[in-house]
């Protein structure tokens, strides 16, 4: 299911958009298939991080073609960050994030340090589980739309399970250490808006 249909209405209400459902994102159909049988042993490993207040969801398709390429891959909701997260146990959180000030100083680095945390999370529990023998893990990547973009060049400094990775039109809002990354990164995106550094 792309969205539940209390997601689909908390991410939709925010757009305002003039005759458009609210239930609407909960009848989007996908391409995935629960409990798909894997092909081989041993894949690269993806993670894939959203922009800021934006669900998982709006990567699913990257996600889906990542994985008929071979690919495990998991996405993140960032709990508190993203309009609407719902839990297996059915309980539904909503963006406390949003109601901070996205101040350079402050908001940017704690934010990255947060991510960095939840992926670090994610990567342990992944590879302890049942799919762990499904990861090469020489083989992990992280990539993300905007602020989860950016965010990757964080975790690969924080984790160095973390072999390359790629930021799409992310800004980076706190500056790289001098030394760069030691792993490859690709910024993609505009000169004009996305600088790295």
């Amino acid at each position: 299911q792309y969205m539940t249909t209390q997601e689909s209405t908390l991410n939709l209400e925010r757009l305002n958009i003039p005759g458009l459902p609210l239930d609407t994102f909960s009848k989007v159909r996908t391409n995935a298939v629960v409990d798909a049988k894997p092909a081989g042993k041993r894949h690269p490993l993806v993670v894939l991080s959203p922009g800021w207040t934006q669900p998982r969801a709006t990567l699913t398709t990257w996600a889906e073609d990542l994985a008929s390429h071979g690919y495990v891959v998991v996405t993140i909701d960032h709990t508190y960050e993203n309009r609407a997260q719902t839990f297996p146990d059915g309980h539904l959180t909503e963006c406390a994030a949003c109601a901070f000030d996205e101040d350079e100083d402050t908001f940017w680095p704690k934010y990255y340090e947060v991510h960095s945390a939840d992926v670090s999370f994610v990567l342990d529990s992944v590879l302890d589980s049942r799919w762990g023998r499904l990861v090469d893990p020489r083989r992990i990547g992280m990539t993300g739309h905007s602020a989860g973009g950016a965010s990757a060049t964080h975790v690969m400094l924080a984790d160095s399970r973390i072999r390359a990775g790629a930021d799409v039109d992310g800004s980076q809002h706190v500056t790289l250490p001098e030394s760069g990354l030691s792993r490859p990164f690709l910024f993609l995106g505009s000169s004009d808006f996305y600088v790295p550094g």
